[in-house]
């Protein structure tokens, strides 16, 4: 009975891992999204989120394009946004963060996606390679996760020294980004 168990098992995760997931074809629309953003600091953790995104992906160029509106980040503390507004972000200045790019490399066996292009951020243009993975959900459209690190000094976004103990450089960002075909 145990090697029956030990088949089947078998079997199932094999038959998975060899179906992978089809990438989609057509054109894509950045529904709604989540970017999640956290700098570990030797005296604080500082985490925060914004929900103002869109975008688009464009199967038959392979082209990805993705536009994040930084006015609606926030850490959950008043003061702390307006600083990171006025000071660091700039939003008056750069409202605006952008991702312009290509899909790379797609494996179909672990759903996992690799874009190359630039990010556009505090006036500042670098190019990247984002890896993600993207995921069916129910109704058949799409979802987009993906975690990199940003470095303040890549974008020219400075660290007075009175804070040096309190943001840390290298900012952690996680979205998720549902995408929705287009009709």
């Amino acid at each position: 009975m145990k090697i029956l168990k030990f088949f089947i098992i078998f079997f199932l995760a094999s038959r998975i891992s060899i179906t992978g997931l089809d990438l989609p074809t057509g054109s894509w629309n950045i529904e709604s999204g989540t970017i999640l953003f956290r700098s570990e600091a030797p005296n604080e953790t500082i985490v925060g989120k914004g929900s103002k995104v869109s975008g688009n992906l464009d199967m038959k160029k392979k082209s990805v394009s993705v536009t994040i509106d930084l006015s609606d980040w926030s850490t959950g503390h008043n003061l702390r946004d307006k600083h990171m507004h006025e000071n660091y972000l700039e939003t008056q200045k750069f409202p605006l963060a952008k991702f312009e790019g290509y899909l790379q490399n797609f494996n179909p066996k672990t759903a996992i996606v690799a874009l190359k292009g630039k990010i556009f951020l505090h006036g500042v243009t670098q190019e990247v390679i984002l890896e993600g993975e993207l995921k069916k959900d129910s109704s058949g459209d799409y979802v987009f996760f993906s975690e990199f690190n940003i470095l303040l000094s890549d974008y020219k976004i400075p660290i007075p020294k009175l804070l040096i103990l309190k943001l840390n450089e290298k900012i952690q960002v996680r979205t998720k980004f549902n995408l929705k075909k287009k009709n």
